[in-house]
């Protein structure tokens, strides 16, 4: 019977020492603990490593499919996507050139607007509104006003 100092014993202490008589068993049985800590350690590193590459794979595939969606994104800064997949564009029609201008100085914040001729026949010549550094924000919006006549 173990007294009050040895009451706090593992249970593989408990069973070798009431098995002290029997060195056979005893032999197996510390040989079977350290068998079975030696399965647990490496299964639990082989679960390691499977999860681990099972992370990798899921994050490689997120990347790609965030860079894709990333390139996407930043052709069509500020607009929003249509039914077909295309960015939308957006042409409003002013009565004077000077309207047109100021309504594309006041979408791009102040900034001098940059004119465009028209792209396509059929087409009116149009402002888009620019960043401080006068490149074209890349929002879709095409400010147009009438040809000349003449």
């Amino acid at each position: 019977m173990p007294n009050s100092g040895n009451a706090v014993q593992t249970e593989n202490h408990l069973v070798s020492r009431n098995l002290y008589h029997f060195p056979a068993i005893s032999a197996h049985i510390q040989s079977f603990h350290s068998c079975s800590r030696l399965f647990i350690l490496t299964f639990t590193m082989k679960l390691a490593l499977i999860l681990t590459l099972a992370v990798v794979v899921l994050v490689t595939m997120n990347v790609e499919q965030s860079e894709a969606q990333l390139g996407r994104v930043l052709v069509n800064i500020g607009r929003k996507i249509g039914g077909s997949g295309k960015p939308h564009q957006h042409f409003q029609q002013h009565n004077s050139r000077k309207a047109a201008e100021n309504a594309a100085r006041n979408a791009g914040k102040g900034n001098k607007p940059v004119q465009h001729a028209p792209h396509k026949p059929g087409q009116s010549p149009h402002y888009h509104p620019a960043d401080r550094h006068g490149n074209i924000i890349k929002d879709g919006s095409h400010h147009q006003f009438p040809k000349r006549q003449g």
